[in-house]
């Protein structure tokens, strides 16, 4: 009786972390890492455009044991800080890939932050404290462009590998005529997407805004998978 309690158990426990544990397959998991990563880290750029224009110390209102202003260097806000969230980002991924493979239920602070709330809120934190720190206000071109590469990049993550009944999937005709099809026309075209969204903020954050040819490229990026797909399959 105990063996069969343990084994439907087991089985409960199996089933629960399928569909709470965020699970994806091997090559969505890379994606969605390697996507997330430059995102994090993508603000180290920013610092670099704007080094000249912040102090050597920065001022954050907080104090040690002893009394003393804890500055912060500016080595730290350009490098140390983005890199944290790239830290707790990897953290987040790599819990979730352990427990899928294990076939357990991830801590539920792992569950809530899942794979894109630490590097969206580091980005946008780490760009408004560069430009503060720079004595600037963020640019309403930059909170644009990082709100559409994060749009950009969360639908190119749903998009790849999702089920043909998804809201997310494409209702192209051709793109549902059979398994093999809808895999790699909805994978081409979320790297597609999820590139488009990789070059507005790079280049957001490399120039101080976006140049034509930057944008030109992500909106060949946007448009080009999808028809190049269709013309593959019906020949």
């Amino acid at each position: 009786m105990s063996k069969n309690k343990n084994a439907m158990t087991r089985q409960q426990e199996i089933e629960a972390s399928s569909f709470f544990g965020k699970h994806v397959t091997t090559a969505k998991a890379a994606v969605l890492f390697a996507a997330t990563s430059l995102l994090c880290l993508s603000p180290m750029l920013l610092g670099r455009l704007l080094y000249g224009m912040i102090p050597e110390l920065i001022e954050t209102g907080l104090r040690d044991v002893a009394g003393n202003d804890d500055s912060l260097p500016r080595w730290a806000l350009i490098y140390a800080v983005p890199g944290l969230f790239f830290v707790l980002n990897t953290i987040c991924h790599a819990q979730l890939f352990l427990y899928q493979r294990l076939q357990k239920l991830p801590p539920k602070q792992i569950r809530l932050l899942g794979r894109w709330i630490i590097p969206v809120i580091g980005y946008f934190f780490c760009v408004w404290a560069i430009y503060s720190a720079a004595g600037l206000s963020v640019p309403k071109g930059t909170t644009g462009t990082g709100l559409l590469s994060v749009l950009l990049l969360y639908y190119g993550g749903r998009l790849f590998d999702c089920e043909g009944d998804s809201i997310f999937a494409l209702p192209f005709a051709f793109v549902k005529r059979n398994d093999s099809v809808r895999t790699v026309t909805h994978r081409i075209t979320a790297l597609g997407i999820m590139a488009a969204g990789l070059i507005l903020c790079i280049s957001a954050m490399a120039l101080g805004e976006v140049p034509a040819a930057a944008a030109i490229t992500a909106v060949v990026l946007l448009l080009c998978p999808l028809p190049l797909c269709a013309v593959i399959y019906r020949r």
